[in-house]
Parts: C-alpha cells; sequence; structure tokens
C-alpha cells in the first residue's frame, strides 16, 4: 500500500499466487443419505479426473440442499469435506449430508400488503399449511406472486417454530407498487405525434386481483375506445373471465397507406382455463364489425373489395389461444420463456369467411450475472376460405419498434405504385397474409446504475419480412437492422427507446432511426 504524493489517495496492491493446480481424484458419500444416493449423484458438478474448481463444488452443495428441500428438510447441513494429496496434486472429497429433522409448514404469514388482500396472495402458493415442506413449491408461489404484476419484491423466509423442532413458519413480506391510476393528458410518439390519453386501468381493483381498465385514445393515426374487465379466478380453480367493448379507428392515410379509414367495433367474451403451473388455454367469441370509409385517392384493392363487399361487414369469431409463461418477472423478466398462440375464425353466421392466427416466443437466458440474452419470434398467418377473399384490413404490417426497428412503421412488405390525379405516383404500403419477425437483444445494466433492473441498456438485431398471399418465403425478402436501445420502468409504466439503423433497404422501405413506446416486450 502507498500513499500518492498529493495525499488524497492510497494505492493497494495485491499479490496473487495461485499455487498448483490440483484434480479431482474421488467424490464420496457420508452422513444419514435417506436410501437416496442414486438421486444425490447426478447433482454432483465435479467427476474424478476434473480440474478442481471451487464454484462447482459449491454448486453441488447447493443443489443436494435444495433437493432435500424438496423432501421436508428445511434445515439440512451439506458440508464437503477435502482430503489432500499434494504429492499427487489431487484431491478428493467427502460429501456429509445431515439433513435434519423432516418438518412440515404449520403456518403461513403475510406482511406488507396494504391494498391486496390476502386471499389473492395466498391463492398463487402453491406450499400448504399442515403440509410437508417442500422448497421447489415455496420457489414455485414466489414466481407466481412476482408474474402478478403487483408486487416489486416477494420474500419468503422460514422461521423455526420455538419447543416444536418437526414444524416452520413461512413469512411472505410484498411489497406493493402503485397498480391502478387515473390520468388524463398529451404525449407525443414516433409514429403518432401528438396523443391525446385518458385512462382509469386498475389491475388490482380494489385489492381483488380483478382487472378492470377503460382506455381512451386519440391521434392522428387512430382512435380507440377499450372498457375490459378480467376476473383471473372467476371459479375458485383459477378460471377466468374477461369482457371486451371495443371501437378502434385506423386513419391509413396519416401513414400514406392509403386514402381510407377503417373503424372496427366489438364486444367479446373469453375464458381462460390453467391446466399446469405455467400454461393456460383460452376460448371465447367476439362479434365485430367492420367498416371501411374511402377516400378520392382510396388504393385500388381497397375499391374492389368495397366493390365487393361493401363498406360494412360483421362477422362472429371463435377465438382459440394458449400461453405458457415460465419468466421470472412479467415486468423486467431475466430468465424464462413466454409463449403464445392464437387463432381467430370467422362462424358460419359472419358475412366474412376467413381464419388468421398468431404465435410468439420470447426466451430470456442469463449469461451472467447482469447480461442477459432475449430472443424473440414472430409469426402471423391469415387467409380466407369458402371461396371469399381475405380482408384487407385484416392484413399483417412489419416495420417500427414492435418488429423491425428502424424502418418506418408498417412499411415492409408487398408495395403498390398509384397514379396520382393530375399526375405524379405514390407507393402505397399494401401489407400481408404473412408475417414473420426474429428480434435478439443483449440487456445489461446502465453504466454508472450498479445493478438496478429497473433501466437497462441493451443493443439489438431484427429481422422480418411481411409477404402477399401467394407469394413463396425467401431470405431475399427478409429486412435487417441492428441498433441500441434503453428501458425503463418509469412511473407511467414500461419505457422502450431505440436508435435503430436499416442494413438492408429494398425499394419502398422507408427509415425512421429514433423510435419509442411505452408497453412491455419487443
Amino acid at each position: 500500500m502507498s500513499i500518492s504524493p498529493d495525499k488524497e489517495g492510497v494505492e493497494i496492491t495485491i499479490d496473487v499466487n495461485e499455487g498448483e493446480q490440483y484434480r479431482v481424484s474421488a467424490i464420496r458419500f457420508g452422513g444419514e443419505l435417506l436410501g437416496r444416493q442414486a438421486e444425490f449423484e447426478p447433482l454432483v458438478q465435479l467427476a474424478p479426473g476434473d480440474v478442481f474448481s471451487g464454484g462447482k463444488l459449491t454448486d453441488t452443495t447447493r443443489r443436494i440442499t435444495e433437493k432435500l428441500g424438496t423432501l421436508g428438510y428445511a434445515f439440512a447441513n451439506v458440508n464437503a469435506v477435502p482430503q489432500i494429496d499434494r504429492e499427487k496434486r489431487e484431491v478428493s472429497f467427502d460429501i456429509l449430508i445431515d439433513p435434519g429433522r423432516r418438518v412440515y409448514v404449520r403456518r403461513i404469514d403475510i406482511a406488507g400488503n396494504v391494498r391486496t388482500r390476502d386471499e389473492v396472495i395466498r391463492r398463487e402458493f402453491r406450499q400448504y399449511e399442515d403440509a410437508w415442506y417442500d422448497s421447489d413449491k415455496i420457489r414455485l408461489s414466489r414466481e407466481r406472486l412476482e408474474r402478478l404484476g403487483y408486487f416489486t419484491e416477494v420474500k419468503i423466509e422460514n422461521r423455526p417454530v420455538a419447543d416444536a423442532p418437526d414444524q416452520v413458519d413461512l413469512s411472505v413480506v410484498v411489497t406493493e407498487q402503485p397498480t391502478g391510476n387515473i390520468s388524463l393528458g398529451i404525449g407525443f410518439s414516433s409514429t403518432d405525434k401528438v396523443i391525446l390519453s385518458g385512462s382509469i386501468v386498475q389491475p388490482n381493483f380494489l385489492g381483488t386481483g380483478k382487472s378492470v381498465a377503460l382506455q381512451l385514445n386519440t391521434s392522428r393515426l387512430s382512435r380507440s375506445v377499450v372498457l375490459s374487465q378480467t376476473d383471473p379466478y372467476f371459479t375458485p380453480e383459477g378460471v377466468s373471465r374477461s369482457f371486451d367493448l371495443y371501437t378502434r379507428t385506423f386513419n391509413a392515410a396519416e401513414l400514406n397507406l392509403g386514402d381510407y379509414r377503417t373503424r372496427a367495433s366489438g364486444v367479446g367474451l373469453r375464458f381462460g382455463v390453467p391446466y399446469t403451473e405455467y400454461d393456460r388455454v383460452s376460448f371465447g367469441m367476439t362479434y365485430e364489425r367492420n367498416d371501411v370509409d374511402l377516400g378520392p385517392l382510396a388504393p385500388q384493392r381497397y375499391v374492389d373489395f368495397v366493390d365487393d363487399f361493401g363498406t360494412s361487414s360483421t362477422a362472429l369469431l371463435g377465438v382459440l389461444g394458449w400461453s405458457r409463461d415460465s419468466r421470472d418477472s412479467a415486468l423486467n423478466p431475466t430468465r424464462g420463456r413466454l409463449q403464445s398462440a392464437a387463432l381467430e375464425v370467422t362462424l358460419p353466421a359472419a358475412e366474412l369467411r376467413y381464419w388468421r392466427t398468431t404465435y410468439r416466443h420470447q426466451w430470456y437466458y442469463p449469461m451472467t450475472r447482469d447480461l442477459t440474452l432475449a430472443l424473440n419470434g414472430d409469426l402471423g398467418f391469415g387467409r380466407g376460405f369458402g371461396g371469399m377473399e381475405y380482408p384487407l384490413f385484416k392484413n399483417f404490417y412489419a416495420g417500427g419498434i414492435g418488429s423491425v426497428r428502424g424502418y418506418y412503421p408498417s412499411s415492409i412488405g408487398p408495395h403498390e405504385i398509384e397514379t396520382l390525379p393530375g399526375g405524379g405516383t405514390r407507393d402505397v404500403p399494401l401489407g400481408g397474409v404473412t408475417r414473420i419477425v426474429g428480434n435478439a437483444e443483449m440487456l445489461f445494466p446502465l453504466p454508472g446504475t450498479g445493478r438496478d433492473r429497473t433501466i437497462r441498456t441493451f443493443v439489438f438485431f431484427d429481422a422480418g419480412t411481411v409477404l402477399a398471399e401467394g407469394e413463396s418465403f425467401s431470405a431475399s425478402a427478409l429486412r435487417y437492422s441492428a441498433g441500441v436501445g434503453l428501458t425503463w420502468l418509469s412511473p407511467i409504466g414500461p419505457l422502450k427507446l431505440s436508435l435503430g439503423y436499416p442494413i438492408r433497404k429494398q425499394e419502398g422501405d422507408r427509415s425512421q432511426r429514433f423510435q419509442f413506446q411505452i408497453g412491455t416486450g419487443f
């Protein structure tokens, strides 16, 4: 150690002597094995002949301790005792197991929930009172609470019961976050420009776990009014019920998609049925009315569609879906997967005949303690049947922060060159019946914020395309982009900013470097 000349700093030098490298000669078990040695052996991360690793040895004892925890031994001790042969530079280990007494959970105590009712928390628990202690069920219970999105932190601790060595209490402490808001405001979007909005959103209405929302949004591009209500425990077994009432207006002229406007109004009822701890199927029906308003410069394809089907059409839709969510967090995931698939089919009473299906798969993998790899795949397909065309207003689009960043929203895919009155032409994106999008992100903490996960930076690479009906997929049709961005769990919701650079543009594609959105996901 030395002091700097100005005596304002200290320089510390640490000498490291690694010593000789040792190899593992043998791994043996001892202590009280409960007749389960065959179950413990696959948990050992070292094998004879391996170079000794302290990290792998620690991981071995942790895994065995967790295994004992699933069998009801909440206070097990697992120690690896070394036997060193310095001449051969080898080391063997005796893994001594002391499971202690098997215990059961006497009581589960909940604290920290000011608004959320106890029953909302207890119904997510898979570890029950008066049942054998199971560390796997406790871990699953914590993950289910974190996926609710009501709490910023969930802690579960064991507390021994005095004078009862075969009992343990669980202390559950949650930190609530504001889950509801009433807002009126004016905003700005890279796509919609000025946005006037108002909403009443309460995902945890009166602490019951039910979701109620009334949302109003108006901008130069779109207007929407949505009223929804979801009861995640419509039945005690966890069957959910959702009502939706909506009207959405889309002004295509504002994105240079053509001189037309569409409006979709509908009402729907859905049920969701969990069949594993992570999987859920949903089904329901939606009645929807679609209106198309054509301007004098409307694309010819929309003119032809209105000639065939009129300016208004109705559809009775059957909806079938599936989802699987194994992420460690709904707001800021670092591991796990989110998969969802949905099928929408018009029923015989509808004026239109079409089906539309989507599939999305998100995967999060922790590369290191602070580095997370996130991958996303998004597929969409739609077709008409019964001799009828697929509705143009149900076309898929790509481009923008929700798909391939760096490109102008909805600019990727088939185009049509239209001649304008008085001369000149206009390049109009048409969308398509097939969408293929892939995204990759590498997320890490913002420099200077430590390990704060509420704000993270990322680098990304996107690829995607949209295909017209009858068009075959070709790698040459894919557009690519790369860039950097930032995510922030802001007071108004998850905020994502990106700065993208199109790598492979084609004729008709338009770029938009800076983009942002409020919401989760890619």
